[in-house]
């Protein structure tokens, strides 16, 4: 059962704010909770193929994952897919000028293996649940540092 989730939020700023920041990985320790450690293992932030570690806590265990940054498009969309992980995963956020601030889209696209296949409703739940809750982080962030 392949998992998608989608969430929105609007953010008063600019598409390059967010963008800038969502594209240096060691901002997501502050906007996504689940995070514990983020580290570039090869390359640099910003340049397609690099890829980042990360290590988090998600649903009482702790997995370790390899992202890859697959494509970006300045101002407009930063897409990364898992490489290495408890399951294959694709991360996109898009970015759209609205109102003199930004919509924020961001779909995750997981397809479960072996147990977590079998739970793959509670692993949507949680997941949609973290999603909502880091962008709301996000939002925050960059708001208060207008």
């Amino acid at each position: 059962m392949a998992i998608t989730i989608t969430h929105q939020v609007y953010i008063e700023r600019s598409p390059a704010d967010i963008f800038n920041f969502v594209l240096n990985p060691q901002n997501h320790l502050r906007f996504a909770s689940a995070f514990n450690q983020v580290e570039i293992v090869s390359g640099e932030p910003g340049i397609l193929g690099t890829v980042v570690a990360r290590s988090a806590s998600f649903m009482g265990k702790d997995i370790s994952t390899l992202h890859e940054l697959v494509a970006i498009k300045p101002n407009e969309l930063i897409a990364m897919k898992l490489i290495q992980g408890p399951m294959p995963m694709d991360e996109v956020f898009l970015l759209e000028e609205l109102d003199g601030g930004t919509l924020v889209t961001l779909v995750l696209s997981a397809e479960p293996k072996g147990m977590l296949k079998l739970a793959a409703p509670m692993v949507k739940a949680k997941v949609d649940q973290q999603v909502s809750t880091d962008l709301e982080n996000l939002k925050r962030i960059l708001e208060e540092e207008a």
